[in-house]
């Protein structure tokens, strides 16, 4: 973080990096009790869209099942975030200076994609070997509790695996900049 403040353009980037150090030192010393309602936030997510698929395409499931179901697929998800966190501490948090390095270290498809488009690596980051378990998995508990044909199956496990990475990689942005990838500016009314 201290090299990318020191190379940003600006003094306001510099102080936006620094913001995020701070924030990320800060959080990282409680950070740890927002993992277990993460999960259950996902999870709620997941269900969520299920439920959809389940009334669209004519399921059987009832709420609590896909709960359930989605609770256990977030085990297979959690494998792979932990080794995710190995491959991170093998490499050396050195070796991570900025979100792109992150998202191109990552055991996903942004590791391998030849663009630092941040939307686009954001979205092909959810895309891991674990997502796609988590893929079959779903379209087999759509197939076996929501009782519902493989083809409408697949569709409500597909839709499970990829709005949230499209509104994930949409709302993706650079701590520092703008939506527009411009620099923050300040205005003359917030001057001393």
């Amino acid at each position: 973080m201290e090299r990318q403040a020191a190379a940003a353009a600006t003094p306001q980037q510099a102080a936006a990096i620094a913001n995020a150090a701070t924030f990320t030192a800060k959080f990282s010393t409680f950070g740890w009790v927002f993992a277990p309602l993460s999960v259950l936030w996902l999870v709620l997510i997941a269900t969520v869209i299920l439920l959809i698929g389940n009334a669209l395409f004519g399921g059987k499931a009832s709420f609590k099942q896909l709960w359930c179901a989605s609770m256990n697929v977030s085990v297979v998800l959690s494998l792979g975030a932990l080794l995710a966190s190995i491959v991170i501490a093998i490499r050396g948090t050195g070796a991570i200076t900025g979100i792109f390095d992150f998202l191109h270290s990552s055991i996903s498809l942004a590791a391998i994609a030849p663009t630092d488009n941040l939307k686009i690596l954001t979205t092909l980051s959810m895309i891991t070997p674990f997502s796609l378990w988590a893929l079959w998995l779903n379209a087999l508990i759509m197939q076996r509790i929501a009782r519902m044909e493989p083809p409408r199956a697949w569709t409500a496990a597909i839709a499970a695996l990829l709005l949230p990475a499209l509104v994930y990689g949409a709302f993706a942005h650079v701590p520092g900049k703008s939506a527009t990838g411009t620099a923050p500016t300040t205005s003359a009314s917030a001057s001393p």
